[in-house]
């Protein structure tokens, strides 16, 4: 009972403090105050809801509906609540305008355990987005965005290369600097809205009630995640054209300075860019047939794919930070990569004829351990590859290899800083939001409104930092 005390003193609490502003103002504070206590932090500038399990004074995961009624109303708390919503929906008028409903003559008691259902509602939905299996903030670069579509536009250098050997007073020669620009896709939005009815809450029984509410908070995360790895894996049968960019099953290209292209080639383009003349797909970053992700040689490999491109810009090669790299396997393959860069020795063992007399061995550290190597898998991820069935590998700019079981995927892997590659443009963080009830909504007995919505869209900006494999 330590938790329905928790809850009713800061129900009795909040009422107290603010009784000089009435029963509205009082409920506003439990309200606010509630959600507090299950961790849910709102931005002072932005009013966006965020959770923390450090700030909870209440765990959400040991809470149900039954509690917070007992709670709030005693252990008849069905009864008392279900006997004022009639009495409310009977005799109450209802006024419609700014705010939506406003039930006359519920009591206090009965609306601050609805507003309990959707704080507890709340911080379940916020919460659903830290789970292990969404790994789409380890995989980009999140930018927050205020307008749609766009381009970032960066400045660099022409590239002229400086004198080698100037005399004696003479003058430095003059750089000029170029502007770049990498187009921003359109942000995609989505959103679920989910009403609970009166009978809703009264009928569950074995509370699983918000485990369905859960389920449709996963439904917008799924898709968050799925558009972050539709494009860092470059899922799709072809190439996205003008206006279909991010639809589901085409590959999500990289546009910059006019030029549109797959992120990832297995031979230089040298297609000047038609803005400023440059070779801004002129670079290789893709194998298929490569050494699967089992063997330290696959990481030789994308390694020396990579090095070997130049930036157009400047003609150097692309700064590569050998160290605290990013590998991407499917769940299948995880635990022989996680051998492969964790284990603590290499052993080379050799024999020659039948007998243990000319076995010759050879212990090593693992050559892997320095460059800190940082792990990645996910089951969306590979349920992405066999959903699209044919996966746009796109070396080029073809659909090359057939993915319909979860077995034909053991060979795909990925190399690189994926977060320097890939931004993902918000243009509305992933969001819960109680909705004021209508007269029509009240009139059919529904509770509570609950959205769940987010907005934004993937997009390349440097693909020669990421490298990618088909065995």
């Amino acid at each position: 009972m330590a938790k329905e005390k928790v809850i009713k003193k800061l129900y009795e609490s909040s009422m107290e403090a603010a009784k000089e502003g009435g029963v509205k103002a009082g409920l506003d504070a439990y309200r606010t105050n509630f959600e507090q206590s299950l961790g849910i932090v709102v931005d002072e500038d932005t009013g966006v809801k965020t959770y923390d399990a450090n700030q909870r004074e209440l765990d959400h995961n040991n809470l149900d509906i039954g509690r917070l009624g007992t709670a709030l109303l005693g252990r008849d708390w069905a009864k008392v609540y279900e006997g004022n919503w009639v009495k409310a929906s009977q005799n109450a008028q209802v006024f419609e305008g700014q705010g939506g409903a406003v039930l006359a003559g519920t009591l206090a008691s009965v609306s601050a355990l609805t507003d309990s259902i959707a704080g507890l509602a709340n911080a379940r939905a916020l919460e659903k987005q830290m789970d292990p299996e969404f790994i789409y903030n380890e995989m980009c670069t999140e930018t927050e965005v205020t307008g749609e579509g766009g381009y970032d536009i960066r400045v660099r250098t022409a590239g002229e290369n400086p004198r080698t050997d100037l005399a004696d007073g003479e003058a430095f020669p003059s750089v000029s600097l170029k502007p770049t620009r990498i187009h921003r896709n359109r942000s995609h939005r989505q959103g679920i809205r989910t009403k609970l009815s009166l009978q809703t809450v009264m009928d569950d029984l074995t509370g699983t009630l918000y485990e369905a509410v859960d389920e449709n908070s996963l439904l917008v995360l799924n898709e968050r995640e799925r558009k972050v790895a539709d494009c860092l894996m470059s899922i799709g049968t072809a190439v996205a054209p003008a206006g279909k960019i991010g639809q589901p099953g085409l590959v999500v290209p990289v546009q910059q300075d006019g030029s549109s292209f797959a992120p990832y080639q297995t031979s230089l383009n040298t297609s000047p860019s038609p803005e400023n003349q440059l070779l801004v797909q002129n670079y290789v970053n893709a194998v298929n047939g490569s050494a699967p992700p089992t063997n330290y040689t696959c990481i030789e490999q994308a390694i020396g794919t990579l090095v070997g491109n130049v930036d157009p810009f400047n003609g150097l090669p692309v700064q590569l930070n050998f160290k605290e790299l990013q590998m991407f396997v499917v769940p299948a393959t995880m635990i022989q990569a996680h051998n492969l860069l964790e284990a603590t020795e290499i052993w080379n063992i050799g024999s020659v004829g039948l007998t243990t007399a000319y076995a010759k061995n050879m212990v090593t550290p693992n050559p892997l351990k320095p460059f800190q190597i940082s792990l990645h898998t996910s089951q969306i991820w590979a349920k992405r590859l066999v959903d699209v069935g044919i996966i746009g590998q796109v070396f080029t700019n073809t659909a090359t290899n057939n993915y319909t079981t979860a077995n034909d995927i053991r060979g795909f892997w990925m190399l690189g800083h994926f977060k320097k590659a890939v931004k993902y443009a918000v243009r509305q963080p992933y969001q819960v939001q109680q909705v004021p009830l209508s007269s029509i909504e009240y009139g059919s007995q529904i509770v509570l409104v609950q959205d769940v919505f987010e907005q934004g869209q993937c997009y390349f900006i440097n693909p020669r930092v990421c490298y990618r494999a088909y065995s």
